[in-house]
Parts: structure tokens; C-alpha cells; sequence
């Protein structure tokens, strides 16, 4: 303001230098409303025909400037001046009031400007310019709002609406800011932000209103967008509480988010959910089932592969909603997957072993108390494989006598497996003979055409899950009360419970460091899919897995890293083909491997039939699942054409080819020889050859003094990379299944590996049988 005083008071005395002088004053060239004022007001002094009229003083209100009463007399000479003015005043009050003003017409002001413009004297960007400061204040501080505003004001006084616009278009703003339908302050404003690179004050004070003031806003959501926005245990929902500081609650009725925050927080969060939702994939599944998943299955579905699932209607059909393709893919794979566990007809045989009649310790005949069994709670100290509930698991064990010292079987007196003098019971409680169900149903072998047969016995536990519904852990068995072990059986049958096995290594090799010499292997397992040559869709298909006979596989493994490739194990020297491992079946072959990462001879894949067998022992510490397998080597170029895709898309992502590229993800199904095939398992192995010494104290608790000489195993940690669980095991390998003395020997080690009891770490050793009487 005192600016606008300064510069009012220069043109007073100006224009009275210039009335003095006999001239018409003249303002800047960038007032041209005052200018106009003055040359109108100085004009009809000497136009109007009763004489001169006296004008008000110059004003500087507002910043306009009003001239100050020009006359004759006043030209003449200020006594003149005085005379006349003071007789002036009356009149012009009279004319004043005669003749008033109309609304409708056009001010003075604005035909001289307008007659300015009809001669050219039009501003320039010049003119503007000298209203432009050099700088601003801090656009946080309150002193920047009066400038702005400042600023804004003395465009509006100094030019027109037009002249505005006009100079808009001259700086080349953008057409939006310089259309015609625009209020003058706009313009202003425009040109203030646009050209002069001012901050917007209406932007500025929003910003503001964003860093101070708190708000509270909801977002509705459904049950599938808030199961993916919430994340597995609510980690996702958490990073964003934290990466947009607000809080953030669940309000159930209507289903919603509320989130408490800032005004700018509100904003970025909001526009961050609605993307979430926009980037929700849903799709629906038919099951090979018909039937609907049980609902603590889709639970854990959903948690592990990331995405929402839920049933549709009953007839086996689901609707999966994921966040990105990779987790919908996992989710199908996982659904499919659980629905042919669940069947009836894919329940892996199951038989019982009940060891053989020893003469009595006791004075007491133990005819008078019969062997019993019952079903114990188990707490295994991995996780329980994601096809089990959670609500309990239990295995069948023997119970404990009070009046005999035998918990565990002893082989001297009984004679295990290898004597043969045991029963081996089915299901319906009929004896079986091991081999005979373990070759059943497998086609006659073939050593014309490459074909060797192997056979594993893994050491683990065969695990019932409770029948209550729900996810709390209970310890009411499936089964109440003990029985014998036929009676067990029948049960199994009779209620169609089926039994999980879950692999586990044996007490010595929980004690020991893992073998040096290891590999790492990428392992592919794929089942036939029964009758898909007339389906459309592979995903919907059942796999032949763990049905009562032998099902067609397709077994791809790639050594990432072999730790000892010139070591052999007596087993892979069989002369007979027989007893060789399909690990090392396959030659490496003459090529050379042209410097690619894996070579061809770490590409090994095979194609064959595999069954399975259960075998439950509920007098020994263990179970065992025995798995028959006869494979023939694929040569390369033989192998599927989706697995020599994936083979290349993942040999060109170990070599760092494509820095940006993705790990290549294994096809869901193939076709070899007009047969399809589902992916079962997409593992990493670490697999090493152990030899297992048994000590002196574990041949004692297992009441087997003799044969101390060491075993010859197989040890894998494989990690599912479908479901991310971890699982360890221990394979046995027979050498030959046409030699009964190899036969007898598979089973021998078997025997002494499953009679091994299991000692809380830092037990003491017992020395003598003596010690070992003394502590039962």
C-alpha cells in the first residue's frame, strides 16, 4: 500500500506540472484505466456548454487513482481558481443530480480504453512484466498468501479481462487456461502460476489441510478383497498401516476398512486400495470330485498359494480370486491337487504288521493279556504335511504292559521282517505277503529296452487325522479305547479314514552331520491324468496318485551342483541293472557341454510306473512307506516338448541371460505318446549317501545285540516350492528283488533302522542289558 501512495503522489505532482504547463497529462503506459480517466474527465471540461465543473480530489483507495478538479480558472491563476471553484460546487451538484447516471451505459473508462485499442496503443508483455516480482516468499509461510494475493489484485487493477487473456495467449500458455469463458482473476492467476512459475495457493493451503487436519474414511470391501489386502497373517495390511501412517481397523457389518489418518495419507491410501482392487484376477474351477472341498482344506489352500478360494454351490466347483497369475496358477494347481487326495479310491494300500509269538518272560501267561493297541497323539517336530488337519494327529501304538519289560519289538526273539515269521495283515484282516503286495499289479520287466526296477523303503510315521470339525487341536483320538490290532483295521475300513505318511529320519542320522559329498536337484514329477483324451481342460482332471496300482510317471531331475561326481555307492554298481538308482542310470554323454551352465548330462529324465505301499508298525518306534519304481531313460530330444521348453527357459535363467528375467515356472501338464500328464511335485532336494552306524546303546534298546555293520542309505531335504513346506527322509534301497538273499538284506536294514528308539537329547546311554532291565 505504501507503494501504491508513493506512485499516486509522483503522478499528482506530474499531472499538476503538466496542467501548469498548458499539456494533457500522460500516466505509465501500464495504467491505462487512470490514463483514460483523466483524458475523459480533462475533455469534458471544455465540451460541456454551462461551463466548468469542478471533479473530486484524486483518491488512492484501492489503488485507483482519481484526478484532482481541473477548471479555466485553475489555468488562469489560483486566485482565479479559488473564486470560481467555490462557486462552481453548487452547480455541479445540480448537474449532478439532474442528470444520474444510467447502469446500462459503458463507463468513460472504458470507451477510452476502447478507443486506445482501436488506435494500437495496446499493452505489451513488457508492461506486465514491470508488475512482475523477483521473488516470493516461502510458499509454507502466511506471508506468502498476502503476496500471492497481492500480486493477483494489481494485475486486476492495472489491465483488463481481455488484455489478460490477451497476454496469456502471447506467453503460449496452454489453450485450457486462456479460453474466453474464463473470470478475470483467473486469468490472473494463470499467468501468476502458468508463466511466473509461482506455487498454486489454492494447492499450497490443500496441501496444508493434508499435513494437519485428520479424517476418518471407509472403504467397503467383499470377503475375496479383504483376504488379499490383508495378506498371509495380515502382513500386507500391516506394511501399508506403516508405509501410509494411519490406522487402519475392520468394521463387519458392512464388511469395510476404516482407516484413520491425514487428509493427504487418506488420499494416497485410497488411491493405493482401489488399484488393489482393480488388479484382482477371479476364475472359476470345476473339481474332478464333484464334491466340495472340506473347508479347513481351503483354508490352508488359500494361505498357501496367496490367493482367496471358496466353493461355489456342491458340486465341486470353486471360485479362486488372486492377485497376481502366479498365485492364481499355485491356487488351481493346490485345489486340484487336495481334491484327488480327498477321494476314496486314491488311498495308497495299507498293511499291518504284527510281529510273531515270543515264549513268555513273565510268570504271568501272556494270554491272559493279549498284545493291544490304541491310537496316541503325535506331535511331530515338523509341520504336518498341508493335506492333514490340524486339528490332532495320531498313530497306532502299542500299549505298554505293566508286567513286561518289552515296549519295543525285539528282534532277536521275533526275527523282524527279514525271518518272515510275523503277520502281515490287510485291511479286511486278511495276512498278505509283503512282496507279493508289492509287485502286484506291476507290468513284467523288460531289461531289452533299458528298463530297471528299484525299490525304497522310507522311514516315517502313518498318521489319522480326528474327525471333529474345526482347527482347534484336540486329544480325543478317532478311535477310543485299545484293541487289538485286527480290530484297528477294520476300523480303517470301515471308516474310510485314511492314513497321511509323514517321512522322518532315524535317530542316528538326527545326531550326525550330513554327508560332504551332496546334490542339488530341481525335480519334476508328473502322474497320468486318467481319461483325458477326452477332456478339454487338464486342470480338472484327477492324477493316478496313490491309487491301488501302479500309475504311469514322467521323473525330470536336474543336478544344479554335485558335490562328489566321481563317487559311486555299491548299489549304483549292480551288474545286473536291477538295483541301479534312476539317479544314475543315465551315462553322461560324449558332447561337449559348449560352456552352458548345466550340462546335458545333469539333465536326466525318465518315464515308468511307480506304485506304493504303507506298512504300519505300531510295536516299533516308525512306520514305512516301500515304493517300487520302473523307469526308462528318456534320450534327449526324446522328452516332452513343454519340458525341453521349460529346460531351456530355465538353463538361460541360471545363465544370467535376461537380467530382468523371471524363474521360469514348470508347465502344469504335457502329452507323451497320446497320453497326458499332471504336474504332482515341484521340489529342490538336497540328496546325499549316508552310511548309518548304530551304536552300541541304540542296538540295545532295540534288543538287537548283533550285527553292528553299517547302513547304506539315502537322505533327501526336499522343499515343495508349491506349497513351501519342508520335509525330510531316509530311503533304504534294495539291490535286487530277484535275489532273495538281497531281498532278506533290504529287509534286515530295515529292521534295524525302524527298531532304533528315539532319545530326548542329552539322555544318558545305557551300557549293558542289564541297565537297560534295571531302567524299565
Amino acid at each position: 500500500m505504501s507503494s501504491l501512495l508513493l506512485q499516486a503522489g509522483i503522478r499528482r505532482r506530474a499531472y499538476t506540472a503538466c496542467l501548469h504547463s498548458g499539456h494533457t497529462p500522460r500516466l505509465p503506459s501500464r495504467c491505462y484505466s487512470a490514463q483514460a480517466l483523466l483524458a475523459t474527465r480533462h475533455s469534458s471540461e471544455f465540451e460541456n456548454t454551462d461551463g466548468p465543473h469542478p471533479e473530486p480530489p484524486i483518491s488512492e483507495q484501492d489503488g485507483h487513482l482519481e484526478p484532482e478538479p481541473v477548471t479555466p480558472a485553475k489555468i488562469k491563476g489560483k486566485k482565479t481558481a479559488k473564486a470560481d471553484s467555490s462557486k462552481a460546487q453548487p452547480k455541479a451538484k445540480r448537474a449532478s443530480k439532474a442528470k444520474p447516471l444510467e447502469p446500462l451505459t459503458p463507463a468513460k473508462v472504458e470507451l477510452y480504453l476502447a478507443s486506445l485499442t482501436a488506435a494500437g496503443l495496446t499493452p505489451d508483455l513488457v508492461d506486465i512484466d514491470r508488475c512482475r516480482p523477483q521473488n516470493h516468499a516461502n510458499p509454507a509461510k502466511a506471508a506468502y498468501a498476502e503476496e500471492y494475493n497481492g500480486l493477483v489484485d494489481t494485475l486486476c487493477r492495472s489491465f483488463s479481462k481481455d488484455q489478460l487473456r490477451a497476454f496469456g495467449e502471447m506467453y503460449g500458455l496452454d489453450p485450457i487456461w486462456t479460453r474466453p469463458n474464463r473470470k478475470k482473476v483467473e486469468y490472473a492467476e494463470s499467468i501468476i502460476e502458468k508463466q511466473w512459475g509461482w506455487p498454486s495457493l489454492k494447492e499450497v493451503e490443500r496441501q496444508k489441510r493434508d499435513r494437519t487436519e485428520v479424517n476418518v474414511k471407509s472403504f467397503l470391501l467383499n470377503p475375496s478383497q479383504l483376504f488379499l489386502i490383508l495378506g498371509k497373517d495380515g502382513a500386507d495390511l500391516l506394511q501399508l498401516s506403516i508405509q501410509y501412517n494411519v490406522h487402519i481397523s475392520l468394521a463387519s457389518n458392512p464388511l469395510a476398512l476404516r482407516v484413520e489418518g491425514l487428509r493427504g495419507a487418506l488420499k494416497d491410501i485410497s488411491e493405493r486400495i482401489v488399484s488393489l482392487k482393480k488388479g484382482i484376477a477371479e476364475e472359476t474351477l470345476q473339481l474332478p470330485s464333484k464334491t466340495p472341498l472340506p473347508q479347513d482344506l481351503v483354508q490352508r489352500i488359500s494361505r498357501l498359494a496367496g490367493a482367496y478360494i471358496e466353493n461355489v454351490g456342491g458340486k465341486g466347483k470353486v471360485r479362486i480370486c488372486a492377485k497376481d497369475p502366479l498365485s492364481l496358477s499355485n491356487a488351481k494347481r493346490l485345489a486340484v491337487r487336495a481334491a484327488c487326495i480327498s477321494q476314496d479310491a486314491s488311498s495308497t494300500p495299507l498293511l499291518s504288521y504284527l510281529p510273531a509269538d515270543v515264549p513268555d518272560t513273565t510268570p504271568i501267561p501272556t494270554s491272559l493279556f493279549p498284545r493291544t493297541y490304541s491310537l496316541y497323539p503325535f506331535l511331530s517336530p515338523r509341520a504336518l504335511p498341508w493335506t492333514m488337519a490340524t486339528n490332532g494327529a495320531f498313530r497306532v501304538r502299542k500299549v505298554g504292559e505293566w508286567l513286561s519289560t518289552d515296549t519295543i519289538e525285539d528282534l532277536e526273539r521275533t526275527g523282524g521282517l527279514a525271518a518272515g515269521q510275523g503277520q502281515l495283515l490287510t485291511v479286511a484282516g486278511l495276512a498278505d505277503d509283503l512282496k507279493a503286495s508289492l509287485l502286484s499289479g506291476m507290468p513284467e520287466l523288460d531289461r531289452e529296452d533299458g528298463t530297471s526296477r528299484v525299490v525304497t523303503a522310507s522311514m516315517g510315521h502313518l498318521l489319522f487325522n480326528s474327525p471333529a470339525a474345526g482347527q482347534r487341536a484336540t486329544l480325543i483320538p478317532p478311535l477310543k479305547g485299545y484293541w487289538q490290532l485286527p480290530k484297528i483295521m477294520k476300523w480303517v475300513e470301515t471308516s474310510h479314514s485314511k492314513a497321511h505318511f509323514l517321512s522322518s529320519l532315524p535317530p542316528p542320522l538326527l545326531k550326525s552331520a550330513p554327508s560332504q559329498s551332496q546334490k542339488m536337484l530341481h525335480r519334476l514329477v508328473y502322474r497320468i491324468v486318467p481319461g483325458a483324451a477326452d477332456q478339454s481342460h487338464i486342470e480338472c482332471q484327477p492324477p493316478l496318485r496313490n491309487a491301488t496300482g501302479p500309475a504311469k510317471v514322467i521323473r525330470l531331475e536336474i543336478i544344479l551342483s554335485d558335490g562328489d561326481a566321481s563317487s559311486k555307492t555299491e548299489t549304483e554298481q549292480s551288474t545286473d541293472g536291477e538295483g541301479v538308482c534312476p539317479e544314475e542310470n543315465i551315462q553322461p554323454t560324449s558332447e561337449p557341454a559348449d560352456n552352458n551352465y548345466i550340462p546335458q548330462s545333469n539333465i536326466r529324465c525318465w518315464i515308468g510306473t511307480e506304485a506304493a505301499l504303507d506298512l504300519m508298525m505300531p510295536d516299533r518306534p516308525v512306520d514305512m512307506r516301500l515304493v517300487i519304481t520302473d523307469s526308462l531313460p528318456l534320450l534327449p530330444g526324446q522328452e516332452p516338448l513343454e519340458l525341453r521348453q521349460y529346460m531351456s527357459d530355465l538353463q538361460a535363467y541360471l545363465e544370467y541371460r535376461h537380467f530382468e528375467a523371471n524363474q521360469p515356472i514348470p508347465p502344469v501338464d504335457l502329452e507323451l505318446n497320446g497320453d497326458r500328464y499332471m504336474l504332482d511335485t515341484s521340489s529342490s532336494v538336497r540328496q546325499s549317501a549316508e552310511l548309518v552306524s548304530i551304536s552300541r546303546s541304540e542296538l540295545l534298546m532295540s534288543g538287537n545285540a548283533s550285527g553292528d555293520s553299517p547302513i547304506q542309505v539315502v537322505t533327501e531335504s526336499s522343499l515343495d516350492l508349491e506349497s513351501s513346506q519342508k520335509s525330510t527322509s531316509c530311503q533304504v534301497v534294495c539291490p535286487s528283488l530277484t535275489s532273495d538273499e538281497d531281498w532278506r538284506g533290504f529287509l534286515r536294514d530295515c529292521d534295524r533302522l525302524s527298531t532304533i528308539a528315539y532319545r530326548p537329547i542329552g539322555a544318558l546311554g545305557i551300557s549293558s542289558q542289564e541297565d537297560l532291565v534295571d531302567e524299565f
